[in-house]
């Protein structure tokens, strides 16, 4: 039987040429036009975790991330769901049977 081969060393940049990315990164310039403006969720996000910081107790109420586990009821419904096929997004306009 065939050993595999060993796959190659990565290799690591020279050292004058890690000082002139460091060099580029540090003086590159984006125009005005490409600034990012800030997130709204994200701003609260911040709020929240800076209170809970403080020792405040504040309830997760974003996307994705409840307190509370999902009830089984739905939890089964959902794994039928997918068992049938049903994995792709649903349509913007949503599904008229719902």
């Amino acid at each position: 039987s065939k050993v595999p081969a060993k796959p190659p060393a990565p290799i690591a940049p020279r050292p004058r040429d890690a000082r002139r990315s460091a060099r580029r990164a540090m003086t590159m310039k984006f125009a005005a036009r490409m600034a990012i403006p800030g997130s709204g969720i994200r701003e609260v996000m911040a709020k929240a975790q800076a209170l809970r910081a403080a020792g405040k107790d504040v309830i997760n109420w974003h996307i994705g991330r409840p307190d509370f586990d999902t009830p089984a009821h739905i939890k089964a419904s959902a794994t039928a769901a997918m068992a049938a096929g049903h994995v792709h997004y649903a349509p913007t306009a949503g599904i008229p049977a719902l």
